[in-house]
């Protein structure tokens, strides 16, 4: 009965595994655009104006890297070094509770914002 289960698990060792595709170049690339988003957080002010970890990947892409959305997402959590956020889904009758939010963009035209 043993010999059946110790089929399920792998065969290989996998602990030493290293990323291929994440390169250098593309480490070097995803620190510079993370630098450029933490100047333009600097001069804007406004977090809802940074690139998505998703738009980040896509420009990554666009420079002909080939490398998978996961690995860049990891990459990017892992250098910004935040904590996960939580979020409690809350259900309220209709009319109980109103929210509203400001919005506000920084534009710079002409170089002045």
């Amino acid at each position: 009965m043993v010999a059946l289960f110790l089929d399920l698990y792998p065969k290989y060792d996998s602990s030493s595994r290293r990323p291929h595709k994440y390169t250098k170049e593309i480490y070097l690339l995803l620190d510079e655009i993370l630098e450029a988003e933490e100047e333009k957080l600097k001069i804007i002010g406004n977090k809802k104006q940074q690139l998505t970890q998703l738009q980040i990947y896509e420009l990554i892409e666009e420079k002909g890297f080939d490398i998978g959305v996961s690995t860049i997402t990891n990459k990017i959590r892992e250098k910004r070094n935040r904590p996960k956020e939580c979020f409690i889904g809350q259900d309220y009758e209709f009319g109980d509770r109103l929210e509203y939010d400001f919005g506000e963009v920084t534009l710079e035209i002409n170089g002045v914002l």
